[in-house]
């Protein structure tokens, strides 16, 4: 029977092995933290920008209110303008029609 060469006995110095683990983890921690961070302050930028996107779509949004109630109101002044106009010219021609026809006298 042949015999196999054995390789030395592994030994774990379980002291050194808690030491790193105990660097490993507290290493992990502080990246976790520090993403935690990270995330915390990208949500608050975030919110941030949406509050003043939001304030900026109100504020463009009563500007869009009201130049569509002047432009409603510079309408409603011409449509009246153009009535005028038609009623002046309605009331020239019935004057001159009355002064050009043969009255019967």
């Amino acid at each position: 029977m042949k015999l196999r060469k054995r390789s030395p006995k592994t030994s774990i110095n379980w002291d050194h092995f808690a030491s790193l683990a105990s660097k490993w983890e507290d290493s992990v921690i502080d990246n976790i933290d520090e993403e935690y961070n990270r995330l915390v302050d990208h949500l608050h930028d975030s919110a941030r920008k949406a509050e003043s996107s939001h304030q900026q779509t109100s504020e463009l949004a009563k500007l869009c209110r009201e130049d569509l109630k002047d432009d409603l109101t510079e309408g409603r002044a011409a449509v009246m303008d153009e009535k005028c106009v038609r009623k002046a010219r309605r009331s020239f021609a019935n004057c001159k029609t009355k002064m050009t026809s043969p009255s019967s006298s």
